[in-house]
């Protein structure tokens, strides 16, 4: 078994490990990283890369593990999430394809973070037509191989990826390994030739 972080939107080098990986766990056990995937994502929007960020609680502070965290709902951020992301893929090929879906799954009031993803998580996968099934484990697991660094943002990623339209390219180029919302809001049900090569 592989060992998976469960993250935010998760990036297309995520996917395409996933997708490739026989037997992947989505463990709840390790210490939860700031500023990772698993609280934020990359998009392009208008004045090119931009992250968005879940606000966080940590219940038991810098040592919480991933199924100790909470979603803050002090501030507005899900209207400010969809807002960016409206206003970034507004006119990309495919948005209202995926408007509702995407707009429920940010709505939606989760009070823990691993929850948040794994409901965003499954969605993904249906939209990849990816059928295996999915193990969440909230134990220890010992002897396992591990894919956790994809859920660090400070990780380059040294992979050649597909290149795709993207809303903005003519302003600000071509940015790969975004976020999934990019790729299937400019491809639709193309993007598993983007995922799957």
């Amino acid at each position: 078994m592989t060992l998976f972080p469960l993250v935010y939107f998760g990036n297309i080098h995520y996917f395409r490990e996933l997708i490739r990986t026989e037997n992947p766990v989505f463990t709840l056990t390790e210490t939860f990283l700031k500023q990772s995937f698993r609280s934020r994502c990359e998009i392009y929007g208008a004045n090119g890369k931009q992250i968005l960020s879940v606000p966080v609680i940590k219940t038991k502070g810098s040592k919480s593990l991933v199924n100790e965290i909470a979603i803050s709902y002090d501030e507005d951020w899900q209207k400010n999430h969809w807002k960016t992301i409206s206003s970034a893929y507004g006119k990309s090929p495919f948005f209202e394809h995926y408007e509702d879906a995407i707009k429920s799954l940010i709505f939606a009031k989760h009070e823990y973070l691993h929850e948040f993803n794994l409901s965003i998580l499954k969605e993904c996968l249906k939209w990849l037509e990816y059928e295996q099934e999915i193990v969440v484990f909230d134990q220890k697991i010992d002897k396992q191989v591990s894919k956790l660094q994809l859920g660090d943002a400070k990780i380059d990623i040294d992979e050649d990826f597909k290149k795709y339209h993207q809303v903005f390219e003519e302003k600000h180029g071509n940015f790969s390994n975004l976020s999934l919302l990019d790729l299937v809001f400019n491809e639709g049900r193309n993007s598993q030739l983007f995922i799957y090569q």
